[in-house]
């Protein structure tokens, strides 16, 4: 089960985040993606950690805010 939840959040990453990320504020966004990483693996976390790096700018610094932030 943790497979697919993973899944689903690195899907969103790689195909949704960027259209979401300009539909909502930088303070929702945090929380959604503080949330989704919390429900991750670590290989998942890893794996996303790799997707963000293909993320643009402003979507990478996000990502890592929020990386910092879970400690």
């Amino acid at each position: 089960m943790q497979l697919f939840e993973d899944a689903i959040c690195l899907v969103f990453f790689e195909i949704e985040l960027a259209d979401f990320a300009g539909k909502h504020d930088r303070d929702r966004l945090i929380r959604i993606l503080r949330k989704i990483w919390m429900k991750m693996s670590e290989n998942g976390r890893i794996a996303a950690q790799q997707l963000a790096k293909q993320l643009p700018n402003k979507l990478q610094n996000l990502f890592d805010e929020v990386i910092i932030q879970a400690g």
